[in-house]
């Protein structure tokens, strides 16, 4: 069991690897990797948004910059239905 999930974590794109970092716990290296997909442009930070498995980080001052630069929602409250800027 062990060998097959080694070989699917390998198996992993960049992304989705520091989705499952972020997931379980590891937001420091989920924000490292963050910052520098933000300063290469990369289209997949779009999403950064309203998903909610980015809010342990809308209280973090780095991931409030990026989704202000990117001119992004930093939350959606589901009682009003409305997205939260920064």
């Amino acid at each position: 069991m062990g060998c097959t999930a080694h070989k699917q974590a390998e198996e992993l794109d960049d992304f989705k690897e520091h989705q499952l970092r972020l997931a379980l716990g590891d937001h420091e290296t989920f924000l490292l990797w963050l910052e520098q997909e933000w300063k290469a442009c990369a289209a997949d930070l779009i999403q950064l948004g309203v998903r909610p498995r980015y809010d342990p980080l809308r209280g973090d001052l780095r991931f409030i910059a990026i989704v202000r630069d990117l001119g992004l929602p930093n939350g959606y409250d589901p009682v009003t239905k409305t997205v939260n800027w920064p």
